[in-house]
């Protein structure tokens, strides 16, 4: 296979990221069989929104001009999302960030740590396990170098048996577990079982 180009996508990449994100929205589906993937033009709205937006970097592996893998990061602190370094935000976002700043200062709350949330990683399966993969995370990571990001997280599927192997490869480890029941009485009166042979 010929040499790959990783860099960051641009609104000019739309048509060749949006296909990418409805691949891993149908393979994180096939995962998770009681996710449904959004439809292509809501995923092509989305996409939109992240490669205007002032907070997503997309970094796209290219082999030619056909796009075959993305990482997309952002760097959080709290609840807030930072603005890409480099990036400003709109006014309105400006105003609302310094208020927020200001009250926390006020009320005495410790400013939290920024970190960063590696959202999305996909590859085409033809070009995984060829290190392109940690090739991605490594470029994407090093243009968060200013934001002093104290730790680095990201959502596994638990039947993901391939990204947990990825990851766990790269240095990280589960921290916490999310458990969910799912089905039409996961909230009503029998949604828990009663223990065999008890009453209520």
């Amino acid at each position: 296979m010929g040499a790959i180009d990783i860099r960051p996508a641009t609104i000019a990449d739309l048509p060749r990221l949006a296909p990418l994100m409805e691949e891993l929205r149908l393979a994180m589906a096939r995962l998770n069989p009681a996710a449904t993937p959004p439809a292509p033009a809501a995923i092509l709205r989305q996409a939109e929104v992240y490669l205007r937006g002032p907070y997503n970097l997309i970094m796209l592996a290219l082999a030619g001009e056909e796009a075959v893998g993305f990482i997309r990061v952002n760097a959080r602190r709290g609840e807030s999302f930072l603005p890409l370094p480099g990036r400003g935000l709109p006014l309105g976002r400006r105003v609302l960030e310094r208020f927020r700043r200001w009250r926390r200062r006020r009320e005495g709350v410790e400013e939290a740590a920024a970190a960063l949330y590696l959202a999305d990683l996909y590859l085409r399966p033809e070009r995984r396990r060829q290190g392109l993969g940690r090739t991605l995370v490594r470029e994407a990571l090093a243009r968060f170098s200013t934001v002093g990001a104290e730790m680095v997280y990201l959502f596994v599927v638990a039947n993901n048996d391939e990204g947990i192997r990825f990851w766990t490869g790269l240095g990280f480890a589960p921290e916490s577990v999310l458990m969910m029941r799912r089905g039409p009485t996961a909230s009503g009166p029998e949604a828990i079982p009663r223990e065999e042979g008890k009453g209520k």
